[in-house]
């Protein structure tokens, strides 16, 4: 959201049902909390509901203007100076319990600070390791290079490259071009995975116009077989989405990530069929094969959810309404499910999930707010089926760990 720390912020949450919540985690590896504060520390609302969908949270170190500069010669002013810097993030990643950090210095800094904050960088990947082992993730944006000049790079090039060695991951700034990908895969060889092209979900000179333009942008990265990262994906709240746009911003936020989600499985399959780096061809696109598949949720047992998404205008426990009143609360927010519908012809043949063939779903799915049983909302399933038709929808798709010696068998 623009800022940061707005409703979101209040740690019991607030009274605002209509307030930016984030539900298609399932498109997501990792998330970052953003604002133009020094220190950005998630609020605990989304490092909740991150984790209930086994999605990694970010907090972010940003240092931007004159100001910027004076606190990086602060902060990297000397080795020790950047190893405090680096120990006391830790300490607040552990204590607040997220995962990682994204550094962007928006500035200039002198060159003899560089190497104290390559030092920074790796001194913070290594704690964070400490902090959440298996699971960290320090990313670095393109902005200031090694020469200690604010120049976005676009790619990956000599003068960000160090950045990049020194910890998890690139953050390439937005406005790349179209080749780009391929040459940043070139670039990163085995590492291509840990190459986040940015989009701007705003449109803001990024590839494919953002908006609901941002598949476009997606798909051209997971060809690749790089990774992106989607900026400021409040659009559908906050932006203008056209005049052709649904009215309410829950229906356009529905929409944007449905493209998404269709550049995930797209990708995917293009980059597998052009000689992609192949994979255990377990992902969600059936018949595809690529490093890149869609993440899974890192699921507790057993599986509960009552759909809630964190808000609603009445709030409801075991079919009761305990209060009337509209709220928002994202610690409250539940497992969100897939909602993929499949439609099967009267012949028993698999007919289509999205009315891709010229009509309209008999059937659709949503989590909706009218009613609920428990929290603020709940799965509505509606349409009208024929005698002979069969419908399926597809709430959730986990991956389960197996214990070694474990025999798995299916039964035809």
């Amino acid at each position: 959201m623009k800022g940061g720390y707005g409703q979101d912020a209040l740690v019991q949450g607030g009274a605002d049902a209509q307030f930016y919540a984030l539900r298609r985690w399932s498109c997501l590896d990792s998330f970052v909390y953003f604002s133009h504060s020094l220190v950005t520390l998630p609020p605990p609302g989304w490092t909740n509901a991150a984790h209930t969908h086994g999605v990694r949270v970010l907090g972010t170190l940003i240092t931007e203007w004159e100001a910027g500069a004076a606190a990086c010669a602060r902060l990297f002013g000397s080795a020790a100076a950047a190893v405090d810097t680096a120990q006391r993030l830790a300490t607040l990643a552990a204590y607040f319990g997220f995962e990682g950090w994204l550094v962007n210095i928006e500035n200039g800094m002198q060159p003899a600070h560089i190497p104290h904050l390559l030092l920074f960088l790796r001194e913070l990947t290594a704690r964070m390791r400490e902090v959440a082992p298996g699971w960290s993730q320090v990313i670095w944006y393109d902005a200031v290079t090694t020469e200690g000049q604010l120049a976005w790079q676009d790619g990956l090039t000599p003068l960000n490259r160090p950045f990049f060695d020194a910890c998890d991951a690139l953050w390439v700034n937005y406005t790349w071009k179209e080749g780009t990908p391929a040459r940043v895969a070139a670039e990163a060889g085995t590492r291509a995975a840990d190459m986040y092209m940015g989009v701007d979900c705003f449109g803001r000179g990024t590839f494919g116009g953002g908006g609901f333009g941002c598949g476009s942008a997606l798909r051209a990265c997971l060809e690749q077989g790089l990774s992106a990262a989607l900026f400021a994906t409040g659009w559908p709240f906050e932006g203008d989405c056209g005049a052709n746009a649904p009215a309410c911003w829950r229906q356009r936020d529905a929409l944007f990530w449905e493209g998404i989600e269709a550049a995930w499985r797209a990708g995917r399959c293009r980059g597998s069929n052009d000689g992609g780096s192949g994979g255990s061809g377990n992902g969600r696109a059936s018949g595809c094969s690529s490093s890149r598949a869609l993440p899974r949720p890192r699921l507790r047992r057993p599986l509960c959810t009552d759909f809630s998404h964190g808000a609603g205008p009445a709030f409801y426990q075991a079919g009761r309404c305990l209060s009337p009143k509209p709220w928002y609360n994202m610690s409250l927010q539940a497992l969100q499910p897939l909602l993929h519908v499949r439609h099967f012809a009267s012949n028993g043949s698999n007919g289509s999930g999205d009315g891709s063939d010229g009509g309209s779903p008999a059937v659709q799915a949503s989590v909706a707010d009218e009613r609920a049983f428990s929290g603020g909302s709940s799965l509505r399933v509606s349409g009208h089926l024929a005698a002979a038709q069969r419908v399926a929808v597809q709430l959730f798709e986990p991956a389960a760990c197996l214990p070694a010696g474990c025999v798995w068998q299916r039964q035809q």
